[in-house]
């Protein structure tokens, strides 16, 4: 991909701006991956694993059947090599293993061969091919960021990675790798889904995944090392779940997150993936007219979420309730600023309000129930 702009460098051919970016983004992209995929093989199978699922996704996405093949191949060596890796191992990766395997996903998920693979815009593949590494990169951000405010020097070794840090707060080690090759997966099908049928909607996507990894690492962060796992767990799954879903804030940017998804799977389903032009422009208009109203209506009606005294009919009926009443005021708001103009669709409005209210009662019951089963 870079060959020729280094090229170009070089024999002094050209020597614009534009090149010299190009060779050193790809260069820092190569440097990051690779020892983001070493400083993330801390825990048996954790690496062998993540990269399977990576290379996976890659061979969905790509379209050269050359390409597909090798990413095929290196998976099936990653899956021979997990069985040998996984806890307890009886084989170990090592840093030639893990700095070759970085370089090839680093290769592999680069933006711009992505862009071409994929015939994806460099702003899309770029979300993509970070989607592919997000549980390297998440974990090396985190330890990069929490060394820092803690001030030590984030090129010394620990074992405050992620793995480590759900081993402290409880879980064994199978089940923190296991529940970091879940995050994998989810990233993945996030990739995966982006380059087949949600490239209109790749930025929320993306957002929300990349929410997931804040929320997740503050929850992380907030766990410590002083306290015994036990009382981190009698302590922290349910005062942070609860918080989800009590202080004005977050519930306020939950709210508007989920009613904006919910419009953009709204008009995907009523106009069958395929989004004209003007509905798509339409759409965009309309979005944050949606988010305020979300707003406005979350601050003046009373707090659903923390309801547990009220019996589960009345509050799946609030929330019902709600939904509606957004939708509605949506449409009125936006024929009063726009006459509804072509591309709308009252149709998506009302099955907005649908998606909204199962989505906010599904995420609702959800986080109670993870946080009591945790707790």
């Amino acid at each position: 991909i870079f060959t020729p702009y280094v090229v170009r460098i070089a024999t002094f051919e050209v020597f614009d701006w534009e090149t010299i970016a190009i060779v050193g983004f790809c260069y820092f992209w190569l440097l990051f991956v690779v020892n983001a995929v070493n400083l993330f093989d801390n825990m048996d199978g954790a690496t062998s694993g993540c990269v399977l699922i990576g290379m996976i996704a890659l061979s969905f996405i790509v379209t050269d059947q050359a390409q597909r093949g090798i990413l095929l191949v290196i998976a099936v060596c990653c899956f021979g090599f997990f069985f040998h890796n996984r806890y307890p191992s009886r084989i170990f990766m090592g840093d030639s293993g893990s700095l070759f395997l970085g370089a090839l996903i680093g290769m592999l998920t680069f933006p711009l061969h992505v862009s071409r693979a994929a015939n994806l815009t460099v702003f899309g593949a770029a979300q993509v091919g970070i989607l592919v590494i997000a549980v390297f990169f998440f974990d090396t951000c985190f330890v990069f960021l929490t060394r820092l405010r803690r001030g030590q020097s984030p090129a010394v070794g620990g074992r405050d990675h992620v793995a480590h840090r759900l081993v402290r707060i409880g879980f064994t080690e199978s089940n923190a790798v296991r529940l970091m090759f879940l995050a994998a997966v989810v990233c993945a099908s996030a990739a995966v889904f982006i380059v087949n049928l949600g490239k209109n909607v790749s930025g929320i996507v993306f957002g929300f995944i990349v929410i997931g990894f804040v929320i997740g690492g503050i929850f992380l962060d907030r766990s410590g090392f002083s306290a015994s796992p036990n009382a981190l767990r009698r302590r922290l799954f349910p005062g942070f779940m609860q918080s989800l879903i009590t202080n004005r804030i977050p519930r306020a940017v939950l709210e508007i997150l989920l009613s904006s998804f919910s419009l953009y799977l709204a008009f995907l389903l009523r106009f069958g993936f395929d989004l004209p032009p003007d509905s798509m422009k339409a759409m965009n208009e309309a979005l944050p007219i949606v988010a305020m109203v979300t707003a406005v209506v979350v601050v003046l009606s009373r707090n659903v979420w923390s309801a547990a005294d009220r019996s589960k009919p009345l509050i799946v009926g609030w929330f019902a309730v709600r939904a509606f009443a957004i939708a509605v005021m949506s449409i009125a708001t936006v024929t009063m600023v726009s006459r509804f103009e072509a591309g709308l669709s009252r149709g998506a409005f009302m099955l907005f309000a649908v998606i909204y209210f199962s989505c906010s009662v599904g995420l609702r019951y959800g986080i109670l129930g993870v946080g009591r089963l945790l707790g």
